[in-house]
């Protein structure tokens, strides 16, 4: 679309934003800007003999009638008038006015406004610019017939917009170029139905993730019925003491609930999947398939994180496990306060050096480039990018990035492999373990000392002991149990 309807539109344009190739693509004369409007509007219409691919007009809306396709709309305000010997504005009225015309072939060059666009946009005689943005509003329709693979012919519905913006009025008209595209049955052969082999695999996907998530929900309420048990047996032997939260979270199974929702997400999309092969809508967006493929992921990388469960029946990986699990409250911790100097940072990047550098020129960007600095990306680039005359930006953006770097790569990593070694530390010292009992293990197992660490018990954390972050000690701390009834 923007090669076909933007005049001088270029493959440059196309390129990754960084390192820019180009500047923005933008009009910057009243000449220019005509044209580009004029070159738009044309070319919608000649649009079916210019492109090599096949195009047509709408002219049918959805109640049957016709209209015309391509609808041109002028934003601007009432008045503004400026005393150019005096020096100051004498009198402005922002006051904004909206006003759309519906245009075709024999539309008139100025397409009928009054003011035209051209007055609008003229400062002479103290007349303050007063167009805020230019819209052309059009639609197409577009046929799709693949016949190297055998697909089937599909058929679009193109809503596009060609948006002028000049709302800040600072000498530079900047040009976009937005569509929104749905799919439609244009005749009784062309639905997009899938093969079989395709249908039946997504059916079969359906199938067994709605048994799955079935017995994964067994599990939980299995899980909520025992916490609720093991709640009143405590409170009946402990004369009224409350079984924590901590205890119940060591009964629970987190395995299982990623699990149901990697099943409700993935039974979501294979739904959508399969609606989409099969052509049971009409007509659907295409951002569907943008869901349904996000739909899917999801529940593919749920499914893939539950897989470490199984990991940690080996003693090694549930000693790995069980450090990150001890280590991640403290992270998540540490993490917050990073995030608030974090943000200081890019508060200051962005309102200090970012009209002087292109990797700090916005909010996001600036964000962006330090989280990417962290990381060790193209941090030279970002010491020498500086586009400005004036020693003073130069030299802060040095300090800044030295101070910048010293803390998040260097203060921020010591600590977190601190944080680690210490959780490590803790998951091998008994007496740390016995000192920090949940009462869920403590009322189970009555420990003492010289229980820790008994071939029983190692045994049975090598054999028996896995949760979804890794082995919770549980055998560690508990005697082996004589009689049951007890």
């Amino acid at each position: 679309m923007k090669h076909l309807l933007l005049k001088d539109w270029s493959q440059d344009y196309e390129t990754m934003p960084y390192p820019p190739s180009t500047g923005i693509y933008a009009i910057y004369t009243i000449d220019n800007l005509l044209k580009h409007i004029n070159y738009t509007v044309t070319n919608v219409y000649n649009i079916p003999t210019t492109s090599v691919g096949s195009f047509f007009i709408r002219r049918i809306n959805g109640t049957g009638g016709r209209e015309k396709p391509v609808t041109l709309c002028l934003y601007y305000f009432e008045t503004g008038i400026y005393n150019e010997d005096e020096e100051k504005i004498v009198a402005i009225d922002t006051t904004h006015k909206t006003v759309c015309s519906d245009i075709d072939e024999q539309s008139p060059p100025d397409y009928g406004f009054e003011p035209s666009i051209a007055d609008l946009m003229r400062s002479t005689d103290g007349k303050l610019v007063r167009l805020l943005s230019v819209s052309i509003d059009f639609k197409l329709s577009s046929i799709h017939l693949n016949t190297e693979t055998g697909q089937d012919i599909q058929c679009y519905g193109i809503h596009g917009t060609v948006f002028f913006d000049n709302r800040q009025i600072n000498g530079q008209i900047i040009v976009k170029l937005k569509t929104s595209v749905e799919e439609v049955k244009c005749s009784a052969d062309s639905t997009v139905d899938a093969k079989v082999e395709e249908i039946m695999i997504s059916a079969l996907v359906l199938l067994f993730s709605v048994l799955h998530g079935l017995f994964c929900l067994y599990s939980w309420i299995s899980s909520i019925i025992l916490c609720k048990r093991t709640k009143d047996h405590y409170k009946k032997k402990e004369k009224g003491k409350i079984l924590s939260n901590r205890a119940c979270w060591e009964i629970f199974k987190l395995n299982d609930l990623i699990l149901c929702l990697s099943n409700i997400i993935t039974i979501v999309g294979s739904v959508m999947k399969l609606s989409i092969d099969h052509g049971i809508q009409t007509n659907y967006i295409i951002s569907m398939y943008d869901t349904t493929g996000i739909l899917l992921g999801f529940g593919c990388l749920f499914t893939w994180m539950s897989v470490l469960h199984y990991l940690a029946y080996d003693h090694v990986f549930g000693l790995l496990f069980s450090v990150m699990e001890r280590s991640a409250l403290v992270v998540l911790k540490f993490l917050a306060c990073i995030s608030i100097l974090f943000t200081g940072f890019v508060l200051f990047a962005w309102v200090v050096l970012g009209p002087y550098h292109i990797k700090f020129a916005s909010w996001t960007s600036t964000f962006q480039s330090l989280l990417s600095i962290m990381h060790g990306d193209e941090v030279y680039v970002t010491f020498t990018a500086i586009d400005s005359d004036k020693e003073i930006i130069s030299y802060i953006n040095v300090i800044f990035l030295v101070i910048f770097l010293a803390i998040f790569t260097l203060v921020t990593l010591n600590i977190f492999i601190a944080i680690f070694n210490t959780a490590y530390e803790h998951q091998h010292d008994n007496t740390y373990k016995r000192d920090h009992r949940s009462d869920l293990l403590k009322f189970i197992g009555r420990m003492e000392t010289n229980a820790f660490d008994t071939d029983a018990c190692v045994s049975c954390v090598k054999r028996c002991c896995p949760s979804m972050l890794g082995c919770m000690s549980f055998c560690d701390e508990t005697k082996t149990i004589e009689n049951p009834t007890n």
